[in-house]
């Protein structure tokens, strides 16, 4: 009796871990796979394209904070100050001037958070995109 007790008392254990650590698996942290840069050296290319024909192009201007992340949430960092997303993508993008006064006055914010705060946000699904440093001129 005392083994079955034993038993049972260890496959619930098992099961209530295995629950918990699925449970924080499906809900990442905020900003977990999220590329963020404060463009402090220049600005930066963004290349947006679908099967090779290229939808948009954006450069953004030195001292841009900002922020990338595709589905995978992986940053596929390429060298060089290159990064590659595929699939849905989301780019959010701000000025020094756009940085929240709580976020000035306590000298920083966690980059995700600040982040949440950008007045540019734009998804697109279904494509491919670099983001670069330009060449040097």
């Amino acid at each position: 009796m005392k083994r079955w007790i034993f038993g049972a008392l260890i496959v619930g254990l098992t099961l209530f871990a295995a629950n918990h650590l699925s449970a924080q698996a499906g809900n990442p942290p905020p900003g977990f796979g999220t590329l963020f840069i404060e463009a402090q050296d220049g600005p930066r290319n963004i290349t947006i394209s679908r099967q090779g024909a290229v939808l948009a192009y954006i450069q953004l201007p030195k001292g841009t904070h900002l922020s990338a992340v595709d589905e995978h949430r992986k940053v596929n960092h390429l060298g060089g100050g290159r990064f590659e997303f595929h699939g849905d993508f989301e780019l959010r993008a701000m000025l020094p001037s756009d940085i929240p006064a709580a976020a000035k006055a306590a000298g920083h914010m966690p980059a995700a958070e600040l982040m949440s705060h950008a007045p540019m946000v734009m998804t697109a699904q279904g494509v491919d995109v670099v983001l670069e440093k330009p060449a040097q001129q």
